[in-house]
């Protein structure tokens, strides 16, 4: 049964010092089988350690503890084994459910922060992020800038967003669930090389050329979204599809960006 523990309960003796309640879990930890001792401490310790001394924001420091252990390369089988064993020093037989699913969570977001800062794709989607996006965009004005003047080109008649929201007022994980389904009909659809981006929780954009085949590329997109979401939901409803063209200068269409990512 999960609770919250936000420190010593009533009737509960104090928790040890400082330094004797690091030294005291960090010898359980080792004796149950931390690999690497000599990497065991990280200032995420010392936040745990002021947590539980202090009662209060342990569910932030076990967070972070998961992070810090996450991004250390150790497993999350290890990393909540080494919470046990806090938790053990303080002769609690187990954490508290609350407390695994945050050290749990932060190890999962540092695998995901380290994924995304590997490549330029969303993690959970494969689209591209908006950093990127931003990317490309820069890309495209220069090469109309750089052409433009003899030709009549203009980064604004060559291409433009093709928009797709879920933000229908669901769940967030259903959003994101939601948004890699998707993907996949994004996929699917602009298939030439286009630039595919996650650009919020129920957002995903196209950075696609304008021209003839825009109109029936988006049309179709929308037919495909609507029979995927009926399948699912039974609805098909829940999602908007739309074109945003692009202004005339990069600096207003970066601009436009930060608003279509709020």
């Amino acid at each position: 049964m999960a609770y919250l523990w936000s420190g010593p309960l009533p009737g509960d003796r104090a928790a040890p010092g400082t330094d004797e309640l690091r030294e005291r879990w960090r010898n359980r930890s080792m004796a149950e089988g931390w690999s690497l001792p000599t990497d065991w401490w990280s200032p995420a310790v010392e936040a745990v350690v002021a947590a539980v001394r202090a009662g209060r924001g342990t569910a932030v420091a076990c967070a972070r503890l998961g992070q810090a252990r996450g991004r250390a390369g150790v497993g999350i089988g290890e990393t909540l084994d080494d919470l046990g064993a806090l938790f053990a020093v303080l002769s609690r037989p187990d954490p508290p459910l609350s407390l695994v699913r945050c050290a749990a969570e932060g190890w999962v977001d540092s695998g995901l922060m380290a994924l995304a800062a590997e490549s330029c794709e969303d993690p959970l989607t494969g689209l591209m992020t908006l950093s990127y996006l931003r990317s490309r965009l820069a890309e495209i004005y220069r090469a109309a800038n750089a052409i433009g003047g003899s030709a009549g080109l203009t980064a604004a008649g060559s291409h433009c967003l093709v928009m797709v929201d879920l933000s229908d007022g669901s769940e967030p994980w259903r959003r994101l669930a939601r948004a890699v389904v998707v993907a996949h009909d994004l996929r699917t659809v602009f298939d030439g090389g286009e630039t595919l981006t996650l650009v919020g929780t129920g957002r995903a954009a196209a950075l696609v050329p304008t021209g003839p085949r825009l109109e029936p590329a988006v049309a179709s997109l929308r037919r495909l979204l609507t029979q995927t979401f009926t399948s699912a939901d039974r609805t098909g409803e829940g999602f908007l599809v739309w074109i945003e063209r692009l202004p005339e200068s990069l600096t207003e269409a970066l601009d436009l960006l930060e608003v279509l990512a709020r």
